[in-house]
């Protein structure tokens, strides 16, 4: 025995959610990138600019030419939008998270060039201290961490919060019917 029962307005309610789903992805996208382009307009006004003396291969001014911002990417069948302020530089996260210093003296050989390395100096900084020693590595401390994607996030999280808050309420007043 089935029972047959009749819902008013269903349809309605379907063609309404029907044209809130076409509607929103553009608004969230809207949103996404309004705000990524904020946080990459802070994020280029915040960054140190290289002003010491010249060196080879090193411009003032490319850590901050060098963020992008990219277009929104759909994670999990189109459920978690994302946007991405990126770097391009090879040495943006060193500005951003600090690093450690380690000097090594180099000897020469009786040739006059230098000897040849055992260890890179990346790798320098994970010997333990009679490692160090051993092949003259010295740690001078940790550069200073400046966090400038955190900070930059940080700052326009409370705006965006705010927006999308207003969005999803002119979502819900749109699909009363």
């Amino acid at each position: 025995m089935a029972r047959n029962i009749d819902v008013f307005g269903f349809d309605e309610l379907e063609k309404a959610f029907k044209n809130c789903a076409k509607r929103y992805p553009n608004e969230a996208d809207r949103l996404l990138m309004t705000y990524g382009k904020a946080a990459q307009r802070k994020v280029k006004q915040d960054v140190p600019v290289y002003s010491g003396a010249p060196k080879a291969g090193i411009k003032p001014g490319q850590l901050k030419k060098s963020y992008r911002l990219q277009r929104v990417k759909l994670y999990k069948g189109g459920t978690i939008r994302v946007v991405r302020v990126k770097s391009d530089a090879p040495h943006a996260h060193l500005i951003e998270y600090g690093h450690e210093i380690v000097t090594r003296t180099r000897t020469r050989s009786a040739n006059g060039r230098f000897a040849k390395e055992k260890l890179r100096m990346g790798k320098a900084s994970r010997l333990s201290g009679s490692e160090k020693k051993l092949f003259g590595a010295r740690s001078g401390g940790r550069t200073r961490a400046f966090h400038t994607l955190e900070y930059a996030i940080l700052e326009t999280r409370d705006r965006f919060e705010h927006d999308a808050e207003k969005l999803l309420e002119k979502i819900c007043k749109d699909l009363e019917l």
